[in-house]
């Protein structure tokens, strides 16, 4: 490594540790493409004392009214992300011009991005897909790790434009419909997206010259998701 490189190393640490978590900016060169489905990892044996969520105080980032989290819910932990959100090319009809249907996610999370790799196997705790068995379908988080295997199914209810400009895909909130397993997702009731980094859809024109009808093209981005769950004490 070049000591010009070391510097900046060193002072990308200094300013997330003095910061926190959320203050970590994300950039092309970050984002983590996945190669190979979440199932490869989930027995790996180096995830016998690895826990899902270990930033379990919510940032001081301002939450933008539009996708704040409704009441009666409480912060249980968030995660960072990294790898695709995946789009299919629905060429129109009669000279009508083509768009982009969203098909699902596919990333992996962790927990601390200040000491966590996209990179490192045993880093890895969760996993973003698309979930479709019998009547459930939606976008899902499910953990990887060996005592973890919950998961939480969810639809998006709210959105607001990316801060950060348009090129990146909007942050959410998304209310949890279906939860199963033990684990770190079984109780998650809402789920909100922040901080994102790329993600977006080619333009519309391009469906159908650039790339042909059913065309499936992946758009690698970035995001953080904060969990939360029901607040008992408020019952």
């Amino acid at each position: 490594m070049s000591s010009r490189t070391s510097k900046v190393a060193i002072l990308i640490l200094v300013i997330v540790l003095v910061l926190g978590p959320a203050a970590y900016a994300l950039s092309a060169a970050d984002i983590y493409v996945p190669t190979s489905t979440y199932s490869d990892y989930n027995q790996a044996a180096c995830r016998d004392h690895i826990k899902i969520g270990t930033i379990k105080h919510q940032p001081s980032d301002h939450v933008p009214d539009a996708v704040k989290v409704p009441k009666g819910n409480k912060f249980k932990f968030l995660l960072y992300a990294s790898g695709y959100q995946h789009y299919q090319c629905k060429v129109g009809t009669q000279g009508q011009p083509g768009n982009w249907t969203f098909v699902g996610p596919v990333a992996y999370l962790i927990n601390d991005i200040r000491h966590d790799s996209f990179e490192n196997v045993c880093d890895r705790v969760a996993f973003h897909h698309l979930e479709k068995i019998d009547h459930i379908s939606g976008v899902a988080w499910s953990g990887i790790i060996r005592r973890d295997h919950s998961t939480v199914v969810a639809k998006a209810v709210k959105t607001y434009p990316s801060p950060d400009g348009e090129n990146n895909i909007p942050w959410l909130l998304a209310k949890a419909n279906y939860n199963w397993g033990v684990g770190a997702f079984s109780d998650v009731t809402y789920i909100y997206r922040t901080k994102t980094y790329g993600g977006r859809a080619p333009p519309n024109e391009k469906c159908g010259a650039e790339f042909p009808d059913g065309y499936e093209y992946a758009s690698p981005y970035k995001a953080q998701y904060w969990y939360y769950r029901h607040d008992i004490h408020l019952d």
